[in-house]
């Protein structure tokens, strides 16, 4: 895609016709070949070139740090709390990464958060609904744990193209038939992730799915 076309040219590489072949399928039925091979033409100068180099170059390095910075933690939470990991993979849209990712920013220690709305707020994944006077200030969500709070955006993603998923359910009723917002619906299932992890954490349990009175109650809360 557009990373390996950015990737040859810090390489040197400028002939259109050889980028272009770089493009997915459907980047080219959008647009059509002519006009991405016009339009990667002529562009790049050798100044460019030195400048995307250097770039992609730190990029990589960056990328690199992060890995082994991942690795060493994902060692750790293996040694330490290997039971912890494997029951937060059990929640739909919870993978390994993510998984490290919570217990290294919340702990395995529940009793710190006497309950599932605590630990939401402490993210700043709660909901609030500043009123005065009869009119409305914010609906936004609290400040909180960024680092915990964009884990779980991204788990709510994957979690709601889950099939036969209680998240993929809930995302469909809402941004299909209620037409709701989808940013705010990922926020609510992120939410709702939340307090399953809390769950899973301190009883020590794997991920249960939501019983059919637990799905009609909640369907329609964001």
């Amino acid at each position: 895609g557009y990373r390996s076309i950015v990737k040859l040219i810090s390489q040197g590489v400028t002939d259109a016709e050889v980028l272009v072949k770089e493009l997915h399928g459907r980047t080219i039925n959008r647009h059509g070949r002519e006009t991405l091979v016009k339009a990667l033409t002529g562009v790049v100068s050798e100044t460019d070139i030195d400048i995307i180099k250097q770039l992609v170059e730190e990029i990589e390095l960056q990328q690199r740090h992060k890995d082994e910075a991942q690795e060493k933690m994902t060692a750790l939470c293996m040694e330490w709390f290997p039971q912890e990991v494997e029951n937060l993979q059990t929640i739909p849209g919870v993978k390994e990464r993510s998984a490290t990712s919570i217990i290294a920013e919340i702990g395995t220690d529940m009793t710190h958060f006497q309950t599932p709305k605590k630990l939401v707020s402490w993210v700043g994944l709660r909901p609030r609904n500043e009123e005065s006077a009869g009119k409305i200030k914010a609906r936004g969500i609290t400040h909180g744990n960024r680092f915990v709070r964009k884990t779980m955006i991204e788990c709510s993603w994957g979690a709601a193209r889950m099939k036969e998923s209680f998240f993929a359910e809930f995302s469909y009723r809402q941004c299909i038939e209620r037409r709701k917002n989808k940013m705010k619906v990922q926020v609510a299932i992120a939410r709702k992730i939340l307090v399953a992890v809390w769950y899973v954490l301190s009883q020590g349990t794997q991920y249960i799915k939501p019983t059919d009175h637990y799905t009609a109650a909640h369907m329609t809360a964001v």
